[in-house]
C-alpha cells in the first residue's frame, strides 16, 4: 500500500479511526443476558484498528531508524544487532 510513497501517516490515521470507532461501538452494546449480535462487527472494527495501529507503528519504527538501533525498539539489546561484537 505505501510502496511507492511514504503513506504510513494516513494509514495509521485510518487505523486508529477505525480503532476508535470500534471501541466506541463496542461501548454502546447492552450488558443483558443475550448476546446482540452486532458485537461480533464491532470486534472485527476494532481489531482491524488494533491490529493496522499495531503493524503500522512497527513499520514507521523500521522505516525511520538504522539497523543497528532497530532491535531497540523491540525490547533487544544493542549488543545482539551489532554483527562485529567479537
Amino acid at each position: 500500500m505505501c510502496a511507492r510513497k511514504n503513506l504510513t501517516f494516513y494509514s495509521l490515521l485510518g487505523a486508529n479511526c477505525l480503532l476508535l470507532l470500534g471501541s466506541g461501538l463496542l461501548s454502546t452494546v447492552s450488558d443483558g443476558e443475550t448476546i446482540d449480535r452486532a458485537i461480533y462487527g464491532y470486534q472485527v472494527i476494532f481489531g482491524l484498528g488494533v491490529g493496522g495501529t499495531l503493524s503500522g507503528t512497527a513499520i514507521t519504527a523500521a522505516i525511520n531508524s538504522n539497523f543497528e538501533h532497530y532491535g531497540g525498539h523491540y525490547g533487544l539489546p544493542h549488543d545482539t544487532m551489532n554483527a562485529d561484537n567479537g
